[in-house]
């Protein structure tokens, strides 16, 4: 009777079958296989063995599982425990958190910062540089640090922000802004005129800051966010009226307006506006007749910071009617004529700048009126059939402008909100395409060399700005000097070049390619979002 014949157990196959992965069949133990035995090879046992699941670990991931459950558990119980509690003593709080909140933890924070720099000299130094060209803040001359790191921490953390020249302390204080507004507004639900404050700080002057990624559009957002939530766009509401509307009350919201809001809200418009205009990422706070309201109760203050911010607002608000384009970006074409519009808001731009300016005479708003006037102007620069009478009028826009921007000393620069960086840096570029215009019919030589040495003192200011004591000094946060640097390297064909043009005419194409960026430009352009 022949053998039963058997075949090896898993793992236990001879290493040639389990080489080739053949079933191994043996007729007793320890006998060859039948294939090593038909090749005519050695078959010999392998030393492979089945690695076996440690009991041990079995055992580990039990007891891992069961101590998930039991946290679980005991958390659904305490959760439980105190819905109860809560629901016996009658004390069933509102769902969202928009009233001020004193951060215990923030607090402490901002105390150990103040013993680590010198708060005296930080608000002198943002009270004179920085606040004058956005005075939507109430920073009186009296006013102690110590005060405001107590009452207004968060604010007085962005204050602190932006106020610094190097790149370390700004990332460690820039992550602190974020988290603190990521903690209070997305965890708490906060909303509270101190974080509207702290952001609007963080969007005029945060340009010169080091940031990672963009967070302009984001910051903008939770502004507006803030702004909608406390209804400051908003005649106050009263419960009557809430009644009679059928509306749910709000009892956040407060029955008065106070100045610091009405200052935020306008400024929080100003700086959407001049975001969206420039990034086209976002859409700016749509302007409401309450808006108008509060201009109307600033102005009545008679402060000169509340004056010139109304100027500054109101001439951002007449931009906002123009369809104009900073240089290089495409807009779509209107049924409305071009120089119609131009005109129309010309005629309001002066009586804006008669009731503004006045006999004093402010530099700031005088720095906005003429950039208005020029951005208006450019607006019809490039109709299909060019007006002499309208190149003209932009060159003398542009030569205004330039003359209230150049009269600001270097060591301004550094208080410049994003709006008069992004206003000096289009009028800048523009005078590119104004040479191109210039140099299309009959050759302006003088204008040229006009446009040539504007472009040039500007970067030259910049680059002076770059040195002054109060710059950012070092890496992606030396702006100034970054801008400075990308206005050199334009490649090709400088406007100084121009000055003496070929003896077969102008080259466009010369001009044209030094309209196109280069990929360091670029590279700025998107650090701060710019669509120049």
């Amino acid at each position: 009777m022949q053998s039963r014949k058997r075949h090896a157990q898993y793992g236990t196959a001879c290493s040639e079958c389990s080489r080739t992965k053949s079933r191994c069949i043996a007729a007793s133990p320890g006998s060859p296989c039948e294939r090593c035995q038909r090749l005519g090879k050695e078959c010999v046992a392998s030393n492979n063995k089945r690695k076996q699941k440690s009991v041990s670990s079995q055992s580990s991931q039990s007891s891992q599982l069961e101590a998930k459950i039991d946290g679980l558990v005991s958390l659904i119980t305490n959760n439980n425990h105190a819905a109860s509690t809560g629901l016996n003593t009658g004390n069933i709080s509102l769902p969202v958190t928009l009233s001020l909140q004193v951060d215990s933890d923030l607090v402490s924070y901002v105390k150990g910062l103040c013993s680590s720099i010198n708060e005296d000299d930080i608000l002198s130094n943002f009270t004179q540089t920085h606040h004058p060209h956005l005075p939507f803040l109430s920073l009186p001359s009296g006013r102690f640090p110590s005060s405001l790191c107590q009452e207004t921490p968060f604010l007085w953390l962005c204050l602190v922000a932006v106020s610094q020249t190097h790149n370390l302390p700004q990332e460690i204080l820039n992550d602190k802004v974020r988290g603190v507004v990521a903690q209070r507004m997305v965890l708490n639900l906060e909303r509270n005129l101190e974080l509207l404050q702290g952001l609007l700080v963080c969007i005029a002057w945060g340009n010169f800051q080091v940031h990672q990624r963009p967070f302009l559009t984001l910051f903008i957002q939770l502004a507006n966010t803030i702004v909608f939530d406390l209804g400051l766009n908003q005649p106050p509401q009263t419960i009557s009226e809430a009644m009679l509307r059928l509306t749910i009350h709000r009892p956040w919201i407060s029955a008065t307006r106070t100045v610091e809001e009405q200052r935020a809200v306008v400024a929080c418009y100003y700086l959407s506006s001049v975001v969206s205009s420039y990034m086209c990422r976002t859409d700016r706070l749509l302007w409401t007749p309450y808006l108008t309201t509060c201009l109307n109760d600033l102005s009545s203050t008679g402060v000169p910071g509340n004056l010139t911010l109304i100027s500054m607002v109101k001439t951002r608000k007449l931009l906002d009617k123009a369809f104009y384009s900073p240089p290089n970006s495409q807009t779509s074409a209107s049924e409305v004529p071009a120089d119609f519009i131009a005109a129309v808001l010309r005629t309001e731009l002066d009586k804006l700048s008669a009731e503004a300016l006045g006999p004093t005479k402010d530099p700031l708003v005088l720095c906005h009126v003429t950039y208005a006037s020029f951005a208006i102007s450019e607006f019809a620069l490039f109709l299909p059939s060019l007006d002499p009478r309208h190149l003209h009028a932009t060159y003398q826009s542009l030569e205004s402008s330039f003359d209230v921007f150049l009269a600001f000393h270097p060591n301004e620069y550094p208080g410049f909100t994003l709006a008069e960086l992004y206003q000096l840096m289009h009028a800048t570029l523009s005078t590119r395409k104004l040479v191109s215009q210039l140099s299309t019919g009959a050759y302006d030589e003088q204008r040229v060399g006009k446009l040539a040495s504007w472009y040039q003192q500007a970067r030259h200011n910049l680059k002076d700005a770059s040195m002054c004591p109060g710059a950012k000094a070092d890496g992606r946060a030396a702006v100034l000097g970054k801008l400075a640097g990308m206005l050199e390297s334009f490649r090709g064909g400088e406007i100084e070049a121009s000055r003496h043009p070929a003896d077969d005419g102008f080259d466009m194409g010369v001009v044209a390619s030094d309209l196109v960026p280069g990929e360091e430009w670029l590279e700025v352009m998107d650090q701060f979002g710019w669509t120049f």
